[in-house]
Order: C-alpha cells, then structure tokens, then sequence
C-alpha cells in the first residue's frame, strides 16, 4: 500500500502483527465447523462455545485488570506467544488418542480466553504506538479496517476452512507459527516506540517486575484531555447499540429471508454482505481522517437505517443491496466508536474503559438476541425496531472526536 509511508515504523510494525494476529483468528475459526464434522463433535458444541464467548465477554473487565496489571505489551506479547503454545501442543498430541476430540474443544475455548485479552491490550498498544500523533492512529485504523475485511475475514476464514478439511493439524501449525510470528513483531514494535528508552523506569521491590512493565507502558503513553464522565457514558452507551441493534434482527432476518426465498439463496445475501463490509473498510480509510470519527460514524448510522428500510422491501434485490449497506454501514459505526476511545483515552484508562465498553456490548448482544428470539416470528418488527435504535445513535455523536488537527 502506497500510503504505508505516512505511518511510523513503530506503526508499521505494529500493522504487520494485527495482520499476523488477524490471520491465526481467523484461520483457527474458520476451521471450526469443518473440524466439528471431522473429528465427529457432537452439534451441541456449536451452542456451548457461543454460550462461553458470551461469558468470557461479560468477563471483559478481567481482561483490563490484566492490562493493567501487567502492561499493553507484556500482556499482549505473553498471551499470542501463549496461543502459539497451546496450538503446537494440540497438534502434537497423536490424533488416534480417545479424547483428541475433546482437546480442540478446550483449545478453542482458551483461545476464545486469551482472545479477550489480546483485544484489550492490542486497543492501548496501538495508542502506545502512535505516541502523541493522532492522525497517523486515524490513519493506521484504516489500514486495520481494510486488513481486517480481507485477510482476516475473507482469506483467513477460506484458508482456515481449506487446511482444516486437508489436516487438522497443518490448521493448527499454522496457526501456531502466526501466533509466534505475531508475539515477535512486538517486540520490534516496542523498540520504536516513544519514549522507549525510558523503559528502564520501575522499583527494585518485590514486585518490580510488573512496576517496570507498567512504568514502561506509562512512558509510552500519549497525554490525554481528561474526558468527561457524560462522555464516557455516551461511548459506553454507543458499544452496547452497536451490539443491541444487529443482534436483534440480522439472524432472525436471515431464517425469514431463507423461508421466503429459499435457504440457497442466503448465499447470495451473505456474498452481498461481504462486499459491503470490503467498500466498508476502504471508505473508513478514505474518511476517516478527513471527516473525523463523528462524521464517519453518522454516515455509518445513516446507512445502517437505509439498509433496513430496504430490506423491508419485498423484493430480493433489495434485500441484497440492503445487506450490502447493512454491513458497510455497520463497518464504519463499529471503528468510528472503537478508535473514538483509543483517540480519547489511553494506557491503564483505555484499558479499563475497553473492558466495560466490551461488557457493556456483550449486555447489548444478550439483550438484542433474547429480545429478537421473542419476536422471531415476526423479523419485520425487528427491524424496524432496530431502524428506530439506529436514531439512539443522534445524541452519542457528541462524544465522538472530529478531525484530528494537525
């Protein structure tokens, strides 16, 4: 990418690490449901893993103390080089053992745990990263947004899918290796970092260890405008919408859109829904420092309620352009309101802020698939209940920066 220039080094090695951990995410759960079908898991599995992730999500204030506790890098570089461990090890133990099966199911669910925490820590690393400049973190999101449609989403998902139906345990070597080759550009990261060389702060006491990570982190984090309490109250409010609003229709629009037009043709929305979310992800970078993350995440929410007024329309073409500006729509609400916090808080705040912005929009998922699941009968409801919740978003705006002064 011609524009990878304007970023620092520290950004860009910071860049080449999301892509390493986006890959192994994603190649690890796309191989889910074929490995399911391989090894001969039982169906329930399927709802015991989600019902876990939606524990592990209420428990995303543990997460933060860890960040906090023990430093954005240390937690970040120990955890994927953590995942690399767990992975290799799976794949060395024999497939023929009885209870192999079993083992990927507990592989799985300490990766959604260790999951929880990369994400935590990866949110005030990056800020970490970009030191004082907020533009070039405006701009490093973008490429994230695009990195994250692409490789993660569309050729990690396929890759994942492919390795895991040839060997399970090529999915799983493979994984392995990004998750080291993840936690090693860390460190790269981290010698660029601002204020690096400070890392030497820290006490000689008993827990000097920890100290000096978090004195470390300390220095490498921006100063930020102390943010108001009704600021932080809108940003919480505006994650559990962005969790509320799509769990309260979009499955439940999909089983009423399969029994109207046929299952076969789910596979015409979801392809419209993945183009959506790719033009999404190059107009968040093309946007996103110009307008600001206000002005991005309005138009994200303006598209959102067009998406589902079209997809009211009883015809199947505008079922599948509704798809498609659902998730483009949805693509720059979800970075306007993630990169809003980064671009306000940072180091020990950001992370505690991120685990009650995660909890708060785990809460909005419970609330909106539970609620949604009530009314399944009748999805059109749901989505025009989930058109008016989109105008929750018209007073959350304020707590959104705009464009970042150079």
């Amino acid at each position: 990418m011609r524009g990878l220039s304007v970023l620092s080094r520290a950004l860009r090695w910071a860049l080449v690490g999301m892509t390493f951990s986006m890959l192994s995410n994603a190649i690890f759960e796309g191989s889910v449901i074929p490995s399911i079908l391989i090894v001969g898991l039982p169906a329930w599995v399927i709802a015991f893993r989600k019902t876990f992730n939606l524990v592990i999500d209420f428990a995303s204030p543990v997460s933060a103390w860890i960040v906090q506790r023990f430093g954005s890098f240390r937690s970040l570089a120990t955890t994927e080089g953590g995942e690399g461990v767990l992975c290799l090890a799976v794949a060395l133990v024999p497939n023929g053992w009885t209870y192999w099966k079993w083992l990927l199911l507990a592989l799985s669910c300490l990766l959604l745990m260790t999951g929880q925490v990369i994400d935590v820590a990866s949110e005030v690393f990056e800020v970490d990263a970009a030191g004082d400049d907020d533009d070039m973190l405006v701009k490093y999101s973008g490429y994230v947004a695009v990195i994250a449609s692409v490789a993660g989403t569309l050729l990690g998902q396929v890759a994942g899918s492919a390795l895991a139906n040839a060997s399970i345990m090529a999915m799983l070597l493979t994984s392995s290796a990004l998750s080291f080759a993840c936690a090693l550009t860390r460190f790269r990261t981290r010698e660029f970092m601002p204020g690096f060389g400070n890392d030497g702060a820290g006490g000689d006491d008993g827990d000097g260890s920890a100290d000096e990570s978090t004195a470390a982190d300390t220095s490498h984090a921006p100063q930020r405008t102390p943010v108001t309490r009704l600021t932080r109250v809108r940003l919480l409010i505006a994650s559990l919408l962005l969790a509320l609003i799509p769990s309260l229709w979009a499955s439940y629009a999909l089983l009423g859109i399969g029994s109207r037009y046929g299952s076969d043709m789910l596979t015409v929305v979801y392809t419209f829904g993945g183009v959506g979310s790719i033009i999404g992800s190059f107009v968040y970078m093309r946007l996103s420092a110009k307008l600001g993350m206000r002005a991005v995440s309005a138009i994200g929410a303006i598209a959102t309620a067009i998406s589902l007024a079209a997809v009211l329309v009883p015809e199947f073409a505008a079922v599948c352009v509704g798809w498609l500006i659902n998730n483009l729509g949805y693509g720059l609400l979800a970075h306007g309101v993630i990169v809003s916090r980064q671009l306000l808080l940072s180091g020990g705040d950001l992370a505690k802020f991120s685990g009650r912005a995660r909890f708060a929009y785990a809460i909005g998922g419970a609330v909106g698939t539970w609620g949604g699941w009530l009314g399944s009968a009748h999805w059109q409801i749901l989505a025009v209940v989930a058109l008016v919740l989109c105008a929750g978003f018209i007073p959350l705006l304020k707590a959104m920066p705009g464009p970042v002064r150079h």
